[in-house]
């Protein structure tokens, strides 16, 4: 697979991928959806602007409006996973396929390190950041 990002200019992009090989892709978040990438097709893998941005906000004001000691509901992921060959899922955590990869948003990441430095009660574990 090859993965790409876009610049909006505004706004640090989307990652997108293409799987070029013969090896069946699949890419998702540990907390979603997992999806297949089809041959030779270009697709968005990470939505910095539509899907990271409004979760990460949509937390924001849940923490705002809650205990500052209880961390409501996680932190919208940073990175986006691929596995290649093998599915992942519940019973088989993407930890135990034999080749995976984790591809992480540097905005985005930049973004959940600052909430947790701002505010330590709320930090996420590793695996998130």
């Amino acid at each position: 697979a090859v993965v790409s990002t876009q610049s909006t200019g505004e706004v640090d992009g989307d990652i997108y991928a293409t799987r070029l090989c013969q090896c069946a892709v699949f890419f998702g978040y540990k907390r979603g959806f997992l999806t297949k990438l089809e041959r030779g097709q270009r697709v968005k893998i990470f939505d910095f602007k539509n899907r990271f941005l409004p979760l990460f906000f949509q937390y924001l004001k849940l923490q705002n409006g809650g205990d500052q000691d209880v961390l409501l509901d996680p932190f919208p992921e940073p990175d986006v996973l691929l596995s290649f060959g093998q599915r992942w899922c519940d019973k088989r955590p993407i930890e135990n396929t034999l080749i995976w990869a984790k591809v992480i948003h540097l905005k985005a990441r930049q973004l959940v390190l600052d909430f947790t430095q701002l505010f330590p009660s709320h930090s996420t574990n590793d695996d998130c950041i």
